[in-house]
C-alpha cells in the first residue's frame, strides 16, 4: 500500500502529457501563418490561460472561440458571430471562417476593424490588412511601455459630459470652461453619448473630466484608454447621485413616479463605478467631497460654482429695471423641479404665518412646486410662474423683496450648493436660508442673510425683514458685496481651479516644431521618411528643439481618420488612420485630414510645422497652419509637388527632361490628363501658402 501511494504521489507531481489536439493541423496552421492570433495579448487578456498553463492558440481553437474569447485586439468573437448568422449556424471558428472566406469576401471583425468602410472595393481581398494593423498596434504599444515618457507640455483640456440638464451644463461644464480660460487652457466639451468622438478627442488632450457620466461600456473604456495615454482622470460631481443611502434619505425623491425612483436609485452603482475608476475627482461643495473621498476617491478637489458673464449681465439687466411700486412685499421661492416638495415644509409654517399677519404679503414661486392644501386660502397672493429662461429667471427674482432657500437636513442637501443664495444676492435681494453647510459657510446671520433651522427661526427671520426695508437694502447690499468677492470666476480660478491644473504647467522648450510625413517609424518607408526620422531626433535632442510627428497609420489600425497617439523614442507621434482609396484625388487634395490635423496643431502648439512627403495627407494641411497662424517650412524631397508620377519617371521608364513644366507634355505621361491639370494647379496654391521652401539640390 505504501508502494501504491507512491505511485499515486509521483503520479501527481509529474508534468500533465499535452492531450493531442481534435482540431485538424491545417486548421491549426492557417490561423498560426495568418498572424492573426496575438499570443502575448491572449495571455494578458485572460489570465486563467496563462496560469493554467496550455497553449493558447490551442485553446482558442478548442475552446475560446465558443467562450466568446478573441483572439487579438480587432477581432470580437461574438460580434463577429452575430454579425453573420451564417458563420454560427456552421458551427465555423469565426477566426478561421474570416482567414478562409470572411477577408475576402470584405467582412467586418468588429465595430474597431470595418474594411466595409475604410478598404476600396478594388483592394486585393485577404486578411493582410488585419495582420498589418494588428502588428503596427503591437509596434506602437511596445514603444511606450514601461517607460516614464517626459509630459509634452500643453494646456488643453477634455470634458466628457452629461449635457442634458440646463442649469448643470450651465454651472459645471460652460462655467467650467470660462475658468479654464482665465487661466490660459482651451477646453473641448463632448457629450459622453457620442462615445466614438470622446476616445478619438484624447489623443489631443492633456487631460479629460468626465462630469457626471455613469459607468457605461464605452466611458469605462474611455476612462482606461486616458489612462494608457497618460492623462489623468478626474469625475465631477454636483450632488450625491453615487451614494444610495444619501439619496434613500432623500424626502425628495418621494415626489417622482416609483419608476423613476427605481431608476434613480438604480442608476447609483454605476455613478460610483466610473467616479472610482477616475483617478481623482471634483466636487461642487466640501461636503460632496467628503463624501467621495469616503467613497474611495484617493484626492477630491472643490470648485465651487462661479458668477460667469451671463449670469452677472442678467443680474445688471434684472436690476436696472424699475420695481413695482405698489406696497406688496413678495417672498419668492425658485424651486425649479417638483422635487423640492419636501424641501419647501422646513419654511411652510412660517410663510402661511407671515401670508396669515400681512395682507401686503405675496408668495412667488418660480418652477414646480406642490403646496399644502391649506395654502390655497390664500387665492391670488400666491403668484405662480412656470419654467422660464435664465435672464427671466432673474427678472422674477428681481421684481421681489425676499427671496427663501429651504432645505431639510439631510446628507444629501448638505452637499448642495448654494446657488439660490448667489443667484438671490446679485439681484439684489436679501435671504433666508437652511442652516446647511454651503448657506452656513458664507452667511453672517443678521449681517449678509438669514439662517434658520426650525419654524421659530423661519418665522423670525421673515419677519425681521418684512418689518423693515432698510434692514432688507443694507443685508442684500452686503451680501452681493460678499457673493461678488468670492465666486468671482477670477477667485475660483485662482484659489480653487488652479491646483487641478497646476501639474499641466511644464516648462517648453524654446522651439517646438511638428513635422509631418506620410510615414514614420515603425513603418520607416522611402528615404524621406529616414531623412524625416533623423532630422527629428537629432533636433530633439538639442536643449532648446522639441519635436512632434503627424504621419499616417495603415488602415483598420483605428478608424477611418482617427488619430492614434504613441511615442517614437521620446518623440510624441499622432498618426491619422487614412483608409484605402482609388480616388487619386484623394492623394494629394483630402480634405478628410483636416480636422485630425487642426486638433494636433491646437493640441502641439508648434512655433513651426515642417511638411516632408505628404502624399495621403494632403497638401491641404498647409492651408490650415496658414488659418491657425502657424508658419510652414515644405522640404521638396522628389518631384511630387510639380510630378503626377512623382519622381519624373515617364511610363516606359525612362527620365523626363524637362526644367520648366509643360501640361501638354504631362498629359502624355499621367493617367489622367484632367486631373493632372486640376492637381497642378491645386498644389502650387497650396505649396504657395508655404513660408519657405527647401530643396536638397539646386536641381
Amino acid at each position: 500500500m505504501v508502494r501504491l501511494g507512491q505511485v499515486f504521489q509521483n503520479l501527481i507531481k509529474s508534468p500533465k502529457k499535452a492531450r493531442p489536439s481534435q482540431i485538424p493541423a491545417d486548421q491549426i496552421e492557417d490561423v498560426r501563418q495568418s498572424g492573426l492570433f496575438d499570443r502575448r495579448w491572449y495571455l494578458n487578456e485572460y489570465p486563467d490561460i496563462a496560469a493554467a498553463g496550455v497553449d493558447p492558440l490551442l485553446h482558442y481553437m478548442e475552446h475560446g472561440w465558443r467562450e466568446a474569447r478573441n483572439p487579438n485586439s480587432l477581432f470580437d468573437t461574438a460580434w463577429y458571430l452575430d454579425q453573420y448568422p451564417d458563420v454560427g449556424d456552421a458551427d465555423y471558428n469565426p477566426l478561421l471562417h474570416y482567414i478562409r472566406h470572411g477577408a475576402g469576401e470584405r467582412r467586418d471583425t468588429s465595430m474597431r476593424f470595418r474594411p466595409s468602410i475604410f478598404q476600396d472595393p478594388r483592394t486585393p481581398r485577404g486578411p493582410f490588412h488585419l495582420a498589418a494593423a494588428l502588428t503596427y498596434l503591437r509596434k506602437i504599444g511596445e514603444s511606450a511601455s514601461n517607460r516614464n515618457l517626459p509630459r509634452f507640455a500643453t494646456k488643453r483640456i477634455l470634458i466628457i459630459a452629461e449635457l442634458s440638464i440646463p442649469q448643470c451644463r450651465k454651472y459645471r461644464v460652460d462655467q467650467k470652461c470660462e475658468l479654464f480660460k482665465r487661466l490660459g487652457f482651451d477646453t473641448t466639451v463632448i457629450n459622453w453619448h457620442e462615445a466614438s468622438r470622446c476616445e478619438a478627442a484624447l489623443t489631443t488632450h492633456s487631460m479629460v473630466i468626465f462630469y457626471r457620466v455613469p459607468a457605461a461600456h464605452s466611458v469605462l473604456q474611455c476612462i482606461a484608454k486616458a489612462k494608457a495615454l497618460g492623462l489623468t482622470t478626474f469625475w465631477e460631481v454636483d450632488d450625491l447621485i453615487f451614494d444610495p443611502n444619501a439619496y434613500m434619505a432623500n424626502a425628495s425623491l418621494k415626489a417622482v413616479p416609483p419608476t423613476i425612483q427605481r431608476a434613480v436609485l438604480t442608476g447609483v452603482p454605476n455613478y460610483r463605478e466610473a467616479m472610482l475608476a477616475c483617478d481623482e475627482g471634483i466636487a461642487s461643495t466640501r461636503a460632496l467631497a467628503q463624501a467621495m473621498r469616503e467613497a474611495g476617491v484617493p484626492r477630491v478637489h472643490v470648485v465651487e460654482n462661479a458668477l460667469d458673464a451671463e449670469s452677472l449681465t442678467a443680474a445688471k439687466a434684472a436690476m436696472a429695471r424699475k420695481r413695482a411700486t405698489d406696497t406688496v412685499i413678495r417672498i419668492v421661492y425658485g424651486s425649479g423641479t417638483n422635487t423640492h416638495d419636501e424641501d419647501f415644509l422646513e419654511a411652510a409654517e412660517a410663510i402661511r404665518t407671515c401670508l396669515k399677519n400681512h395682507p401686503e404679503v405675496r408668495l412667488r414661486i418660480i418652477g414646480e412646486l406642490n403646496l399644502p392644501a391649506d395654502f390655497s386660502r390664500f387665492g391670488k397672493r400666491i403668484e405662480r410662474f412656470s419654467g422660464t429662461t435664465y435672464p427671466k429667471y432673474l427678472q422674477l427674482m428681481a421684481d421681489c423683496d425676499i427671496a427663501i432657500a429651504p432645505l431639510e437636513p439631510t446628507l444629501f442637501n448638505d452637499a448642495k450648493s448654494n446657488i439660490k443664495y448667489i443667484e438671490a444676492s446679485i439681484v439684489g435681494l436679501p435671504s433666508v436660508c437652511s442652516t446647511r453647510a454651503e448657506f452656513t459657510g458664507i452667511i453672517d446671520h443678521g449681517r449678509n442673510g438669514m439662517l434658520a433651522s426650525d419654524p421659530r427661526s423661519w418665522l423670525e427671520g421673515l419677519e425681521a425683514l418684512i418689518a423693515s426695508r432698510e434692514l432688507r437694502l443694507d443685508v442684500a447690499a452686503s451680501a452681493r458685496k460678499a457673493v461678488l468677492a468670492r465666486y468671482s470666476q477670477d477667485s475660483i480660478a485662482r484659489t480653487q481651479l488652479s491646483s487641478i491644473v497646476e501639474r499641466l504647467e511644464t516648462p517648453r522648450k524654446p522651439l517646438r516644431v511638428l513635422a509631418a510625413n506620410v510615414f514614420f517609424e515603425p513603418r520607416s518607408f522611402g528615404g524621406a521618411t529616414i531623412v524625416a526620422e533623423q532630422m527629428a531626433h537629432r533636433l530633439h535632442q538639442r536643449d532648446d528643439t522639441e519635436m512632434a510627428i503627424f504621419t499616417t497609420a495603415p488602415p483598420g489600425a483605428a478608424e477611418p481618420y482617427q488619430i492614434l497617439k504613441y511615442h517614437a523614442r521620446d518623440i510624441p507621434v499622432f498618426a491619422i488612420c487614412v483608409p484605402d482609396t482609388h480616388d487619386p484625388t484623394l492623394t494629394f487634395d483630402s480634405e478628410y485630414t483636416t480636422h485630425g490635423f487642426r486638433e494636433v496643431l491646437r493640441f502641439t502648439k508648434p512655433d513651426v510645422v515642417h511638411f516632408h512627403s505628404i502624399q495621403g495627407l494632403g497638401a491641404p494641411l498647409l492651408k490650415i497652419c496658414e488659418e491657425e497662424g502657424v508658419p510652414s517650412v515644405v522640404t521638396l524631397h522628389d518631384a511630387w509637388w510639380i510630378c503626377g508620377r512623382q519622381f519624373m519617371i515617364k511610363g516606359d521608364g525612362s527620365y523626363c527632361f524637362q526644367t520648366k513644366i509643360d501640361l501638354n507634355v504631362c498629359s502624355t505621361c499621367v493617367d489622367d490628363a484632367g486631373i493632372n491639370l486640376y492637381r497642378q494647379y491645386r498644389l502650387r496654391d497650396m505649396l504657395n501658402r508655404a513660408d519657405l521652401l527647401l530643396t536638397p539640390s539646386l536641381f
